[in-house]
């Protein structure tokens, strides 16, 4: 004779509630620092601050294992307005939980300073979204290689903002920060983004001579390599 013995289907939530880890863990002032809470216990309705500050874009991820031990969400700006660490709280529905100094906003090197272009591969036209820290559309100005001054558009805060891609010739061109008056803010003036981007090995990575346009965001037209 064969037993059979019944089914049974826990819950997600059935070990109970709790706060892990946060990740990443540092970013700008500035916010708009996207970030994954993990834990266990999480319902639909839970909700996340930063130093006290409502975390925005709260979701749970779509895969069903996942549900109930992730949230995504995105930073807010220091509630400081300074550079430190801040506590992560998260509440879903009568539990709650804290990281003390989940996360380290770190000081934003400089005006205009610009981290990521995206996407990196353009023709003219294209929306461009730089991401970094310290912008500030109504002072400040974007040129990509010998292109014209382009304004910018806040997309988060002062940690991204948009421009339309100039009409520029083939080629991996850097882009740069000015403000109204034309000065370079960013990158230093020691690189001259109208100068195509070099493209693979270059002479500067076989010197001890520091490349001044070293991580500074590009983009790419017709295709180039």
């Amino acid at each position: 004779m064969r037993l059979f013995l019944p089914l049974i289907l826990c819950g997600c939530n059935t070990i109970g509630f709790g706060v892990v880890s946060l990740e990443p863990i540092y970013g700008w002032v500035d916010g708009c620092t996207d970030v994954k809470i993990s834990g266990h216990g999480f319902d639909p309705d839970a909700t996340a601050t930063l130093g006290g500050v409502a975390l925005t874009e709260l979701s749970q991820p779509d895969g069903l294992l996942d549900q109930g031990f992730q949230l995504f969400g995105r930073t807010p700006p220091s509630p400081t307005g300074a550079a430190g660490y801040a506590d992560l709280a998260v509440a879903s529905g009568e539990e709650s939980g804290t990281l003390a100094e989940a996360f380290w906003y770190a000081a934003c090197p400089g005006a205009g300073y610009a981290e990521v272009a995206e996407p990196a591969e353009v023709s003219a036209g294209t929306v461009v979204t730089l991401s970094g820290c310290g912008f500030d559309p109504a002072n400040q100005a974007v040129r990509v290689g010998t292109s014209a001054a382009l304004p910018v558009e806040t997309a988060c805060g002062s940690a991204r903002v948009t421009f339309t891609a100039p009409d520029l010739a083939a080629g991996t061109w850097y882009v740069g920060v000015f403000d109204l008056a034309g000065a370079q803010l960013y990158p230093d003036p020691a690189c001259d983004i109208t100068v195509p981007a070099a493209t693979g090995d270059t002479a500067e990575q076989d010197t001890a001579t520091p490349d001044p346009c070293a991580g500074v965001p590009t983009l790419t037209y017709g295709g180039a390599a």
